[in-house]
């Protein structure tokens, strides 16, 4: 038989989606914060919940030239650099 999909995010309402250069889902939660959602197989993902920035209303992503993403918010723009360490906050 086939495998059924499995959410890996809660019930919240999205508010927007990126993809990343390594295949990295990140997506703002409306008034929720940030999930980064990674491929580990075929069929099994792991999600990162735990960032603190400085808004948890998270408007937007873009990735830079060095793989940074930056997560723009309602109260600031933040840096996450590719060890997913908070770079810049405010």
């Amino acid at each position: 038989g086939t495998q059924q999909p499995v959410c890996v995010i809660p019930n919240v309402n999205i508010y927007s989606l990126y993809c990343d250069t390594q295949g990295a889902m990140w997506v703002a939660a409306f008034r929720k914060g940030m999930y980064k959602v990674e491929s580990i197989s075929d069929n099994q993902w792991t999600v990162k919940k735990d960032f603190v920035f400085s808004s948890n209303d998270i408007r937007c992503f873009v990735e830079d030239d060095e793989g940074s993403v930056w997560i723009g918010t309602f109260n600031g723009l933040n840096k996450i650099g590719q060890l997913y360490t908070i770079l810049h906050n405010g």
